[in-house]
């Protein structure tokens, strides 16, 4: 065991225990307050794609159906013609 003071052990022994300074901490705020801001801004821009595309959903869901519909209707076609 050493007879070092407190606070000269702290500082020999790595910047996970060494007490930040005000500017050290200032930076881990705003880099912690960025983050936070990117991801209310993801979060808005995802409520509004989300609210974009359900806007009409029973239009899309019609559309799909028409176009499947025609899908398996040339599908089934083509499996007419291949089979003569």
């Amino acid at each position: 065991m050493t007879s070092e003071p407190p606070s000269q052990i702290l500082a020999a022994s790595g910047d996970a225990l060494a007490i930040p300074t005000q500017l050290e901490s200032r930076d881990r705020a705003h880099a912690l307050f960025g983050q936070v801001m990117g991801l209310v801004a993801l979060t808005t821009g995802c409520a509004a794609l989300g609210a974009y595309l359900g806007r009409n959903p029973l239009r899309r869901c019609r559309d799909r159906i028409v176009r499947a519909c025609f899908r398996l209707h040339f599908r089934t076609e083509l499996c007419d013609r291949r089979r003569a």
